[in-house]
């Protein structure tokens, strides 16, 4: 691996010339399916002899980082397309990814369907309502890997449940590309169906697989930050941390939000006024559907001006402001499920208890009016949905005052 990958024998907080250079060119992995497949079967074969922990194997995975978390957080696409790759093939090698609840094999699938690096191509066309979400870099190998770990969780006796089988290049266990919308609409379909379908014991792999998400949020959002995969990032985060809300949601408004995870709102309404993950992501669905409504008023009025002047100025910029139009109101939509899952996951009730002989059996909800941050989530709930957002093209600055 070190004389095929350049980030193998690099510096962890040093740049690479060559990794650069593969950087830029989008050339997958970097290493041919051979040397993964001669290095997994050998790291396969260590962990079935017990010669190495689970620690040890992950340490040789992500080398030359010391920890997982340093590794998801600084690597480049290339470097995390192959230790993906590797992860997937180590399935069978060890219980930590056969047994258990599934925590870090849902974790791991999480990272590979919502890497904004993996590609978007699919047959060597790309879709035309999602096109707009690409980040220039294309590590093909991505995809592969999320295929695998598609396959694996499929076979995990707890997760099975969450992901059934569906025809056609639509499954993510299919190997092709797929934009970012459709790759996180698979991954809050799989969180719902660990909700609904598994063991409430699996709920602990959704949790853990959307800490996962906000870990790496600010990284991946400086990485596409100034493309036009920035607002789909964004969006993303926002999907599947809302959905893993509704599976869970007394588990994540008891985790506190930590630096990692302070993007969420980045701008500055995280830390006291938001302190837990749960309230820090429902003002993030608030801002992002004012966002989505902006976007959506303002492809409106482009749209109709577009299909006024195409009597005497063509039909060109008609039909490319229809595309736009049906974009923004495929995200609105989307923006809709995602408030629909927020105010769903506030209303979500807790264990019932008894206060009397006389009295009735009364249900606690998670939504607390002694709350205060869980307060101001639910007011930019409501307010994202009971008012239109700024008519105009949208801002980071008009979101947030929108939702505030």
């Amino acid at each position: 691996l070190e004389a095929d990958h350049p980030a193998r024998r690099s510096p962890a907080a040093g740049v690479d010339p060559i990794l650069k250079r593969l950087d830029a060119s989008g050339t997958g992995s970097g290493c041919v399916r051979g040397v993964i497949e001669t290095a997994a079967r050998c790291a396969g074969a260590m962990l079935r002899l017990r010669s190495w922990s689970w620690g040890v194997a992950e340490r040789e995975l992500v080398a030359p980082f010391s920890r997982p978390d340093d590794f998801w957080t600084r690597a480049r696409a290339p470097h995390r397309a192959l230790a993906l790759r590797l992860y997937s093939r180590l399935r069978d090698a060890s219980p930590v990814l056969g047994a258990g609840v599934g925590a870090p094999l849902l974790k791991l699938w999480t990272h590979a369907a919502l890497d904004p690096a993996a590609s978007s191509f699919r047959g060597g066309a790309k879709s035309r309502d999602d096109s707009d979400d690409e980040s220039g870099a294309d590590a093909s190998g991505i995809s592969r890997a999320r295929a695998r770990l598609t396959r694996a969780i499929r076979a995990h006796p707890k997760l099975a449940p969450a992901l059934p089988i569906e025809r056609g290049d639509s499954d993510a266990a299919h190997p092709r590309g797929a934009s970012l919308a459709t790759r996180t609409e698979w991954v809050r379909a799989a969180y719902a169906g660990v909700g609904e379908r598994c063991e409430a014991a699996a709920k602990a792999a959704v949790v853990a697989a959307a800490n996962g998400v906000l870990d790496i949020a600010a990284a991946r959002a400086g990485e596409v930050a100034g493309t036009p995969a920035q607002v789909a990032w964004a969006d993303a985060v926002a999907g599947v941390c809302v959905a893993a809300a509704r599976v869970a949601p007394e588990a994540m408004h008891r985790l506190p939000l930590t630096p990692a995870g302070s993007a969420l709102n980045s701008d500055g309404s995280a830390g006291a006024e938001y302190p837990t993950r749960l309230a820090a992501t429902l003002r993030r669905v608030a801002e992002r559907h004012c966002h989505a409504s902006a976007a959506h008023t303002a492809a409106v009025g482009v749209h109709k001006t577009a299909a006024a002047q195409s009597a005497f100025a063509g039909s060109f910029r008609a039909d490319a402001a229809h595309v736009s139009l049906r974009r923004a109101a495929n995200r609105l939509a989307r923006a809709d499920a995602w408030l629909s899952d927020a105010f769903a996951s506030l209303a979500v009730a807790t264990v019932a208890t008894v206060t009397t002989a006389r009295e009735q059996t009364r249900s606690s909800y998670v939504f607390d009016f002694n709350d205060p941050s869980l307060v101001r989530a639910l007011a930019s709930l409501v307010h994202a949905a009971w008012e239109r957002g700024p008519p105009r093209e949208p801002a980071r600055s008009a979101a947030v005052s929108a939702a505030t």
